[in-house]
């Protein structure tokens, strides 16, 4: 019988357990002795030929817009965690099997897809793993995972929950949750009570719904005879509609997911040591001259990010990302981000697309093109504007800007828009080529 731990024990009060202030080293007799910055969970993201091939140029860009909804679901929910990509990388697992026997594969480490992964958690300090490829048509599947810690009470101590921390995900779901979905397996929950009949780690680790009415992430909506999906993961602290989102603990049908991952967060988020420290962030200028809360970081890296540089070498794999913080009164607008380039040795500017297309740049507002679409904006956008690319001889010698930006457009009640917004660096990001 597998003895657990007490993950909830709770001596000052602070809403942080013992058991989570002994693994950040905060006291736990010391209501004082406190840390609210929000769990880091690095993510290795691996991807089949399959997914590449279906987002040519900009896989890449697809997982990270995945990862973002996913990020945005959690803020929306009260669960202070952050996804963060520190690897992106090809694992041609084959795509004609089943969802299921591609997960074996994963947690087994089996084959050349996955027989290196625990390398590249190592190297990159990935907590968690990530398999996309595309949907599993024949059984309308988007993505398949272990819910971690399974009666455990919480406690993810064990050697094996950390080794099973891997999913297999449809790159192509037409649920942008998706990533939301199966972190939240990895991390306890089940489905819902009515699907699953119990919960996962814990007995009110689960989704929920109401019939015909909604159902939360983990939760099915056709389970609950509906097809809206309530963009949160359950609680009886939140409202879908005129109903809670879940219900409590010691109530009859609990269900209060962001209350078990609020609390397991922390273990998830030390699978791995963290290799890759935050980006600098850039001081900026908003367009309309008002002052912002908006933040964009931008590194560069000669070995896959696990430690920055602004110089690199023509022969180097440059990896070049870009973490956009977007001001919450822009939060949920529609809007877009974009991507400039320029050498120092040219006055002419290039902006980049999501499909890895570089355009000469016009210079006026309008002839802006956005880095991954127009869309409503998330809390956090992360973005890979290179990934392990030798850039070779031709840039030898030069000196390149790179200019991270977005923008938002207010819109009137007769649908023009009213306003434009944009939130830019002061001063490029440069990245010195030698040689």
């Amino acid at each position: 019988m597998r003895v657990v731990a007490d993950v909830r024990l709770d001596s000052d009060l602070d809403g942080l357990s013992d058991f989570n202030e002994a693994l950040l080293g905060t006291d736990a007799n010391d209501s004082a002795s406190l840390t609210t910055a929000p769990t880091v969970i690095d993510v290795i993201a691996l991807y089949s030929e399959g997914a590449r091939e279906a987002y040519s140029y900009g896989v890449e860009t697809r997982i990270n817009q995945l990862v973002a909804v996913a990020n945005q679901t959690f803020i929306n929910s009260g669960v202070d965690l952050l996804l963060r990509v520190v690897y992106h990388g090809a694992a041609n697992s084959s795509d004609s099997r089943d969802m299921a026997t591609t997960l074996d594969d994963l947690l087994a480490r089996r084959g050349d897809a996955f027989n290196n992964i625990e390398i590249l958690r190592s190297e990159y300090g990935g907590d968690i793993v990530l398999h996309f490829r595309p949907l599993e048509y024949a059984a309308s599947r988007c993505g398949l995972a272990p819910v971690g810690g399974y009666g455990a009470e919480g406690d993810f101590s064990d050697p094996s929950e950390r080794r099973y921390a891997a999913a297999v995900l449809a790159i192509d779901c037409p649920l942008d949750i998706v990533v939301a979905h199966e972190v939240g397996h990895l991390m306890g929950l089940t489905h819902s009570l009515r699907e699953d009949g119990e919960g996962g780690t814990f007995d009110f680790a689960t989704g929920y719904g109401i019939e015909n009415q909604f159902a939360t992430i983990m939760a099915l909506p056709a389970a609950f005879g509906t097809a809206a999906q309530a963009g949160v993961f359950s609680s009886p602290s939140l409202a879908c509609g005129d109903s809670r989102c879940g219900i409590a603990e010691g109530e009859a049908g609990a269900s209060d997911a962001v209350s078990a991952l609020n609390i397991v967060r922390h273990q998830i988020g030390r699978y791995s040591d963290s290799i890759l420290g935050r980006l600098p962030a850039r001081a900026l200028k908003t367009l309309s001259g008002k002052p912002t809360k908006a933040s964009i970081a931008i590194g560069a890296s000669r070995d896959g990010l696990r430690s920055l540089s602004n110089t690199v070498s023509m022969d180097d794999l440059v990896s070049l990302q870009a973490e956009v913080i977007v001001d919450p009164k822009h939060i949920a607008m529609r809007g877009s981000v974009h991507v400039l380039l320029a050498l120092e040795s040219s006055n002419d500017i290039y902006q980049l697309s999501s499909q890895g297309k570089v355009h000469l740049w016009d210079g006026t507002l309008e002839g802006l093109e956005a880095f991954g679409g127009s869309a409503p904006l998330n809390a956090i956008e992360q973005l890979t504007i290179m990934n392990r690319l030798r850039l070779g001889s031709v840039f030898a010698g030069e000196r390149l800007a790179v200019f991270v930006a977005y923008q938002v457009a207010s819109i009137d009640s007769e649908g023009e828009e009213s306003a434009r917004e944009i939130i830019y660096p002061q001063a490029p990001y440069w990245l010195s080529i030698e040689p």
